[in-house]
């Protein structure tokens, strides 16, 4: 139950990339009926074409794009979480070297390098959705997700 909890808001910034991807692909398609499919699907919420509950977030008018940007931060903050955990173990019981570990990493080179350079150095790769389908994983005991 509280790895639901956790990773609720997630999903819902997931959904909300999701529905702007599709929007800006197919701009003529009816915004509540692409909500509505994407939350029975994928959040299993009861459909409601009728409301128009995706226009909660002014973002979708006012600055196309931007909403891509929380999915895109959940991907990376898993990928972080999980490279982490990897290097000097889980911060869930409070470890003490997660702040000076960061500080070191990612914090110290303030915004000399992008973003896209900081994750590849931390990560050695590029990021990936891997992380973030692993801990939603565990939240089902399911590895078929």
């Amino acid at each position: 139950m509280s790895l639901r909890a956790l990773h609720g808001s997630v999903m819902l910034d997931v959904a909300w990339s999701l529905f702007e991807i599709r929007m800006l692909h197919e701009p003529a398609s009816d915004p509540n009926a692409v909500w509505t499919a994407i939350t029975s699907e994928y959040l299993k919420i009861k459909p409601h074409p009728e409301v128009s509950w995706w226009a909660v977030r002014v973002q979708l008018v006012s600055r196309p794009g931007y909403m891509v940007n929380y999915g895109l931060g959940s991907v990376l903050t898993a990928e972080m979480r999980a490279a982490i955990a990897s290097d000097i173990g889980p911060f869930d019981a409070g470890n003490a070297r997660w702040y000076p570990w960061l500080t070191g990493m990612l914090l110290v080179f303030g915004s000399e390098r992008s973003t896209k350079r900081l994750m590849q150095d931390l990560l050695g790769r590029p990021p990936s959705p891997e992380a973030l389908l692993e801990q939603l994983r565990r939240i089902k005991g399911d590895a078929s997700l």
